[in-house]
């Protein structure tokens, strides 16, 4: 579990820090402050709570400068595959569906930026595909929470501004 995290060159990511948090995430219960803080960190890099507030109109040009997402998502599909913890899924299933949401954002983006912005994103939300057996499942679950969030990430994961 987590071989691929040290393969990855965090510092030239300036993320430094995530491996450390991908391990509390994955090693610690989801209901801990270890866990909490870890997840919160890790979420505010990957989707800033300015992007998702609609109060930072430059963070989507700056969050496509690097692949971070893109290199963290496989990382958290995995842990999905393998928590059993219910909070956990609820958090991962979330975040995941969140980060489909950066194609939305596209008009934030200069006319002349449009077209790299697009593809960063939809490669990202590409990433989030990985985990698709993993969702159809939970979309059978009798935890209604659980399947309205997976119905919500399905509707991200299809959504095209064409």
């Amino acid at each position: 579990m987590l071989t691929n995290l040290d393969r990855i060159d965090w510092k030239q990511l300036g993320a430094e820090q995530v491996p450390q948090l991908i391990r509390a995430i994955h090693e610690h219960d989801a209901k801990g402050e270890i866990y909490s803080n870890a997840f919160a960190e890790l979420s505010e890099l990957l989707y800033p709570q300015g992007i998702a507030d609609h109060e930072d109109w430059g963070g989507p040009t700056r969050m496509m400068q690097n692949d971070l997402p893109h290199q963290v998502t496989p990382v958290l599909i995995e842990i999905l595959q393998e928590t059993k913890s219910t909070n956990k899924i609820y958090h991962l299933i979330d975040l995941l569906a969140d980060l489909c949401i950066y194609e939305y954002y596209h008009q934030w983006v200069g006319a002349m930026e449009q077209s790299k912005y697009l593809s960063w994103a939809r490669s990202l939300r590409d990433k989030v595909r990985l985990g698709l057996p993993l969702y159809q499942h939970y979309l059978e679950s009798n935890d209604e929470y659980l399947k309205q969030s997976t119905q919500w990430l399905m509707k991200w994961l299809e959504y095209n501004i064409e």
